[in-house]
């Protein structure tokens, strides 16, 4: 009996498609974040800084913090300039946001947790389409990576 379920269990891994079942390995990803073309820009002048920490730390993941860069608006939640981070937070309309969809935020992803394929991923989709984070874009690893 337990050969027969088995069975089954592979049968349905089979049928569904491999991004679904790669999105799955990291349960503390994110699946969705939102970034502007100043974010793009913050996360590849870090690329190589956050993979190298991966690496030493044997880290299957990574906490990507972009809300300190230069030229990111608004800082990060719990910063010390709390007072002026609700006036100067920007949200956008989902019609602004290149690939949305309705479970969208609207608002930037300044702090946000992928895995190594997704990083790389989104470095390569920044890369080879600037203008997709312009004036925003959503990223969605399990459906727009291989």
């Amino acid at each position: 009996m337990r050969g027969i379920g088995l069975t089954i269990f592979s049968g349905v891994l089979i049928g569904l498609p491999v991004a679904a079942v790669l999105a799955q390995e990291c349960l503390v990803c994110d699946p969705e974040i939102v970034m502007t073309r100043e974010l793009a820009d913050c996360f590849l002048t870090q690329f190589d800084t956050t993979l190298n920490e991966m690496h030493s730390q044997n880290l299957p993941f990574a906490l990507v913090n972009l809300g300190l860069c230069d030229g990111v608006d608004g800082g990060t939640r719990g910063s010390v300039k709390k007072s002026t981070l609700d006036a100067s937070r920007l949200v956008f309309s989902l019609s602004e946001i290149k690939g949305a969809t309705l479970a969208t935020s609207t608002e930037p992803s300044k702090t946000f947790i992928l895995d190594e394929a997704a990083i790389r991923c989104l470095d390569a989709t920044i890369r080879s389409d600037e203008a997709r984070f312009d004036p925003a874009g959503a990223f969605r690893p399990a459906e727009m990576c291989p």
